[in-house]
């Protein structure tokens, strides 16, 4: 037996020593700058982040305080934070790993006779110096120890409470208990993870009390301090309801709060469950049970056997836990991919479990002074050795490969590239006062931390953000009088309309210069267009003149040259060395370094395009390799290169693109906000065609417009693009350019169409120009005579119905309710005609269906859409509207039938669960209602119409006990 001073050291000095240690270590590794994983920690921490925060309360006051420091230390002190919880923790490890008892099985009894079973070999220091290097020095632990993070603090909380249950083991008091629940209470207040764990840590307490846990005063006194932590729920949203409500009553908030914990518990499945438990819960689990001294077998054989099959277990148990430290398939880190979730609570329990394991072993394997008959052989001795020998080995060799494996993607991670672009940024900002917008927060966060105190002199906007109420509270509380108040929205309506955000830029730009801080597209750049300066881009008004985009000035040319130039020889020198020199390895966790060379090439690759269109295209060739020389994977740089080489080769468009172009494509699957946003615009015709189409389906009719003009620049008879420039002029208000082009086109025989879709397509582009002149009359006209023309397609009727019903809108909002209801009287009439002419046309009988809705013609619509049901028995666009025909005629049992089919056929059908529950409350079917409203805020999306009235009426179904 050691002596109480060598005790002492291994569980009162030897955490500190180990926390003294991990400190060094961390510093030393620190993330001094801002990086990509850190940034939403360091924005959350120090105030950038807009948001509301209704969750992690324990984690927003306790950082609260770090908004208070100066800026130039807010960030260090935001990963200062992080890394103080995370050596408490490694100390909190320690001590936890020193009180694990290990009086669990005979041998281990024999050999460890303390009172409660605590190591106290010569080598019990061990043990807990291994599970702290192992701990600390894995992957995932190691990057949230030195990079702002919330996780930490909830692991630090985690380990508290071990540490507390592991004291009262160990002491039996129960003030230890006390503390426990009150700091269980905090952290599930704060963290989801610690509600999934109380039944196991129930389960613990009652393990180790027994029927003391039955004690009547013991659980009052244990539940009021739990619930005194659980207060720390109503904390934020009575804060929120007494001094911010726009961001919600107090029972919103709450429910926030709960909502996103229920979530992120339903991310973890099963088996997933399952699978994360065999490495941290199970050893656990083992090592808790006290096994008994034999197994039913009292023979020597028996007792052999049975020490064999424990040394097995444990033996396996440490192996694996060891290993999945180095993060294989199955470790925690790669199972919980997806789910958001850092899991560092299976590597603390695996730390755990890896002391208590070399502990196991390095007691049953010492050298034993025991009686005579107890001492060992020869060749037992020798096998202690090598056991003995194993551990110390695996002591020394776990902790080098963690370092061999996590340091370079530790430093990969912390690079300081994202550091630099935001200096880059801020260096080509204005010395003046300005107003900066992005769509992207890490680039807002980057350039905010590299302007340190200039940042005063400048707005921060999100634009991602701007549609939203509460973001407009926190930019006035922010801001105050530098910024214009845009036109807030009609009430019931959550967010601001496109067309308030453009009279607000607008405003704005009245005001200051506004820079953006990478190219975009979107309903701005409907009234706005960019012009680079630097890294940044000026933001000016479009010309009220014309619907294209002004050239690119000469000089400005010039400047960007030179810029571009500087770059190339100065940050892109070293920058892309770094990535060609990445293995396929090396850039799975290459964040930083990827990311920021994406930003680049984004930036190059758009610059190229701007050349291209202002008439340099040999020099945007060379942006478009400067890009792919960035970032390889770049399909737009790629398609433009490709695209450019081919057009100076031959003169002619590509026939098709690459196979290696095709699979850098495809890896977007055709979701053109994500191809642009991160890689920028593409040059090429056809796809610039099919972007166009794009953009005016979205109502971007000046971005839709140049993409087709910039089409034509190169492909001079394409019959397509011309059609779709001349529906783009009406769109955007032009009908006297449109008529120009539909008469250039017939006049030319090159462009002049010969097959009966273009023909259509054009008659019916002529008739919407003359109805945007005012000249109802010539457009119906036109259209009454390609349905005679062209009486089997739908187009004509169609474009004539809707005419018709843009017409009456017009003459309802005017209160000419006559005049209204003879348009849509001759709406009705249009597709009358065309099932004259097409009797199984479906979409024919659905449109009229619709309209003698309107009307209120019941009996008619319902006809209408049964017809088309008995062609098509599942067309649910004919079903759905039938249904909600029938609950507007009060036809109820008729409308039910159809909403229960629909949900055969789709059983997520918001719809039809709020037809049902609409049904159900006509019907005072009071659990019914319930039952369906439940189920459509389930399946529902937030956006949806009726959302929140569904939710007052629910609460209020519920209030009043129905």
């Amino acid at each position: 037996m050691e002596t109480k001073t060598e005790r002492n050291f291994t569980r009162s000095y030897l955490p500190w020593l180990l926390a003294a240690g991990a400190l060094l270590v961390y510093l030393i590794t620190l993330d001094k700058s801002l990086s990509v994983m850190s940034a939403p920690g360091v924005a959350r921490m120090v105030g950038w982040d807009w948001r509301p925060v209704y969750t992690a309360p324990l984690f927003y006051f306790v950082t609260y305080p770090i908004r208070w420091l100066p800026q130039g230390v807010q960030m260090l002190a935001a990963n200062g934070f992080v890394l103080v919880c995370a050596v408490l923790t490694l100390a909190l490890l320690a001590r936890s790993v020193a009180l694990l008892p290990h009086d669990r099985t005979r041998e281990q009894r024999m050999r460890e006779q303390s009172e409660h079973g605590l190591l106290g070999i010569p080598t019990a220091w061990i043990p807990p110096v291994l599970a702290v290097l192992v701990c600390g020095l894995q992957l995932t632990f190691w990057e949230l120890a030195t990079a702002a993070n919330s996780e930490m603090l909830d692991l630090l909380i985690f380990a508290y409470v071990i540490r507390c249950l592991l004291e009262h083991r160990a002491d039996r008091r129960e003030s230890w208990l006390s503390k426990m629940a009150f700091v269980y209470g905090l952290g599930a207040a704060n963290n989801w993870a610690m509600v999934g764990f109380f039944p196991a840590f129930l389960i613990s307490v009652v393990w180790i009390m027994g029927l003391g846990f039955f004690r009547y005063r013991f659980l009052v006194r244990t539940t009021l301090w739990g619930l005194a932590g659980l207060s720390l729920y109503l904390v934020l949203p009575l804060i929120y309801s007494w001094m911010d409500p726009v961001y919600g009553d107090f029972f919103q908030a709450l429910r926030y709060n709960l909502g996103f914990q229920k979530q992120s518990l339903s991310l973890f499945r099963p088996y997933l469950l399952l699978l994360l438990g065999l490495t941290s819960v199970m050893p656990l689990l083992i090592i808790g049970i006290r096994w008994p001294s034999s197994m039913g077998d009292v023979s020597a054989a028996g007792f052999a056997a049975t020490n064999l099959l424990m040394y097995v277990m444990h033996g396996a148990l440490f192996l694996v836990c060891l290993y999945t430290t180095l993060d294989p398939p199955f470790s925690p880190r790669r199972l919980s991919m997806g789910t958001g979730a850092s899991v560092l609570t299976a590597y603390y329990m695996g730390a755990l479990s890896i002391g208590y394991f070399a502990g196991y072993f390095l007691l049953l394997f010492r050298h034993f002074d025991g009686k005579a008959w107890e001492r060992p052989t020869a060749l037992r001795q020798m096998f202690n050795l090598l056991i003995t020998v194993l551990v110390w080995g695996l002591s020394l060799a776990a902790p080098a490969a963690l370092i061999y494996q996590n340091f370079p993607k530790l430093q990969a991670r912390n690079s300081p590239d994202l550091d630099r672009y935001g200096h880059r940024l801020a260096e080509s900002l204005p010395a003046s006062p300005a107003v900066v917008m992005s769509d992207d927060p890490i680039r807002i966060f980057a350039v905010r931390a590299a302007l340190g105190k200039r940042a005063d002199q400048y707005v921060l906007l999100d634009t991602g953000a701007l549609a939203k109420k509460p973001y407009h509270r926190y930019l006035k509380k922010t801001y105050g009088d530098k910024l214009p108040s845009a036109a807030a929205p009609p009430a019931g309506v959550e967010e601001y309309s496109p067309h308030s955000l453009i009279e607000f830029v607008r405003l704005l730009r009245e005001r200051n210069e506004i820079l953006y801080l990478h190219p975009s597209f979107g309903y701005y750049f409907e009234a706005f267009y960019l012009v680079p300066k630097g890294l940044v881009y000026e933001l000016k008004l479009c010309p009220t003149n014309m619907i294209e985009y002004p050239t690119l000035a000469a000089d400005r040319v010039q400047a960007q040259a030179a810029f571009w130039k500087g770059m190339e020889d100065g940050d892109f020198a070293g920058l892309k060395p770094k990535v060609a020199a990445l293995t396929k390895k090396e850039r799975d966790y290459s964040f930083n370094l990827l990311w920021v060379a994406s930003y680049y090439a984004r930036a190059l690759n758009h610059y190229g395009v701007m050349l291209d269109a202002n008439g340099h295209a040999e020099e945007a060739t060379t942006f478009y390799q400067r890009a792919l020389d960035l970032n390889p994977d770049n399909p737009s740089a790629f398609v433009n290169l490709e695209w450019s080489k081919e057009w100076k080769k031959t003169g002619k468009l590509l026939e098709k693109f690459s196979d290696e172009a095709m699979g850098k494509l495809n890896l977007y699957a055709g979701n053109w906000d994500l191809l642009l946003s991160i890689n920028g615009p593409v040059e090429e015709p056809t796809f610039r065609l099919e972007l166009a189409q794009v953009l005016a389906r979205s109502g971007l009719v000046r971005q839709a417009t140049y993409e087709v003009m910039r089409v034509l620049t190169v492909d001079r008879t394409n019959a397509q693009a011309y059609a779709i420039l001349g529906s783009l002029y009406v769109q955007g208000g032009e009908p006297d350019r449109a008529l120009t082009l539909i008469n250039k086109i017939r006049s030319d025989p090159a462009l002049a169409p010969t097959e009966a879709p273009r023909q259509l397509e054009l008659a019916q582009i002529e008739a919407w120009a003359h109805f945007a002149k005012g000249s109802l009359p010539k457009a119906e006209a036109l259209l009454q005579a390609a349905q005679k023309q062209f009486s089997t397609m739908e187009g004509a009727f169609l474009n004539m119905a809707q005419i018709y019903l843009i017409h009456a809108e017009s003459q309802r909002t005017q209160g000419k309710q006559t005049e209204y209801l003879e348009t849509m009287t001759n709406a009705l009439r249009v597709f009358e005609r065309q099932l004259k002419a097409q009797p199984r046309s479906l979409s024919a009988m659905i449109n009229y269906g619709g309209i003698s809705a309107q009307l209120e013609d019941y009996a008619g619509a319902i006809a209408s859409l049964s017809r088309a049901v008995e062609i098509e028995r599942d067309n649910e666009i004919a079903r759905f509207n039938r249904a909600v025909t029938c609950l507007r005629a009060d036809r109820l049992k008729e409308a039910k039938a159809d909403y229960e089919y629909l949900l055969k056929q789709n059983p997520t059908s918001h719809r039809a669960y709020f037809g049902l529950a609409e049904i159900a409350f006509r019907s005072q079917d009071w659990p019914a209602a319930r039952e369906n409203y439940d189920l459509y805020l389930k399946h529902a999306p937030l956006n949806t119409p009726e959302f929140f009235s569904v939710q007052k009426r629910l609460s209020d179904l519920r209030r009043k006990g129905k």
